[in-house]
């Protein structure tokens, strides 16, 4: 079962090695020390003591676009750690829709974060 509970010390034994406490990832938007990214660092911070490795799959986030048409200033949203740039006001949802994609696959080889916009429903979808 999955869960964004963090891991706390001892909870998870593995080849009889105690797992650590998963620790904030750095880079999710919620509950970093129960991501599975968190998780999978602790498994791994012990993996030469156990042989076994964790891996993190594709992660997606779907939501729809904003209708603020005011201009975002650069620095105000990160993605992984890079800064996305700023963006030029907008005069619809939609607009800031293709904006936001736009910028978010600029950046999409040092991010690992693709987009995808859709015009019909006004709906932005972002991958790993």
């Amino acid at each position: 079962a999955v869960t964004t509970t963090a891991l706390a010390a001892g909870d998870l034994s593995i080849n009889g090695f105690q797992v650590g406490a998963s620790a904030a990832d750095g880079v999710s938007f919620s509950n970093s020390t129960g991501s599975g990214i968190a998780k999978a660092a602790a498994i791994n911070a012990i993996s030469g003591s156990t042989g076994v490795t964790a891996t993190v799959g594709s992660t997606t986030v779907a939501g729809t676009a904003s209708t603020s048409a005011t201009a975002i200033a650069s620095g105000d949203i990160t993605i992984n750690g890079v800064n996305l740039g700023a963006l030029s006001a907008s005069t619809s949802g939609a607009q800031r829709g293709a904006q936001v994609a736009a910028a978010v696959n600029a950046i999409s080889t040092q991010t690992g974060v693709t987009a995808t916009f859709n015009t019909t429903i006004v709906n932005l979808t972002l991958t790993t």
